[in-house]
């Protein structure tokens, strides 16, 4: 599974498990509360991956180093 399909997954998960663990605005329960973050940091760590993946297949693609950009570069 790539790193995409596992961030949209653990996002669908923390959609739904976010709703059973906060109620009107305060936390429900602790527990699925804790394990929401848990997994919400998880797959911060996995877009990043995969972001980090496709700046670094987009230079190459474009023959430049990874860090350089577009952006860095004044273009957008």
């Amino acid at each position: 599974m790539s790193d995409v399909e596992t961030t949209w997954r653990l996002l669908d998960y923390i959609a739904i498990d976010y709703a059973g663990a906060v109620s009107q605005g305060q936390i429900s329960s602790p527990s699925e509360f804790r394990r929401a973050e848990r997994v919400r940091r998880d797959g911060r760590r996995k877009a990043e991956g995969a972001a980090a993946e496709a700046r670094t297949a987009g230079a190459a693609d474009r023959g430049r180093p990874a860090s350089g950009g577009d952006r860095a570069e004044g273009r957008a």
